[in-house]
């Protein structure tokens, strides 16, 4: 959604894709094939596929609070499942994160993003957790070398 009912500033999206067959599910046993993309899962060699991987199904959730066009902050959620007939015992990833775009001036940007992972792949010996911050500032001068 573009913008929510009674929110102006505000944007939703959801996702949730599958790769996993409704039906049954067949592991890593079970074998894609498409008409149109003859090189395999490639386009040109650009890898056409989704986060979710092979036998997985997954949950995106993410809002945008957007104070100018060029100022914005990023709030979401986002879980794969990994099914238990492709990997023994499945596995579960789950993320949250914080993004912030924050212009200063015409010149200068502040970029903050933080993320908390946790993942639970029991062949991976268990439940583990990590955190990544970054902080980025650019500066973006008007040059025009050849104005008058």
């Amino acid at each position: 959604m573009a913008s929510l009912p009674g929110l102006p500033h505000w944007d939703l999206r959801v996702e949730a894709p599958t790769t996993r067959m409704l039906a049954s599910d067949q592991g890593g046993f079970f074998l894609y094939w498409s008409g149109v993309y003859l090189t395999a899962n490639t386009n040109q060699g650009n890898l056409l596929g989704s986060w979710v991987g092979r036998d997985g199904r997954g949950l995106l959730a993410q809002t945008s609070w957007w104070r100018t066009a060029r100022s914005h902050w990023d709030f979401g959620y986002r879980q794969n499942r990994i099914g238990p007939n492709f990997l023994p015992g499945g596995g579960t990833q789950d993320d949250a994160f914080v993004r912030g775009s924050i212009r200063l001036g015409p010149a200068w940007g502040l970029d903050v993003s933080t993320q908390y992972e946790r993942y639970f792949i029991p062949v991976l010996g268990g439940v583990h957790h990590d955190v990544a911050a970054s902080l980025e500032m650019t500066y973006q001068p008007h040059w025009r070398p050849f104005h008058n």
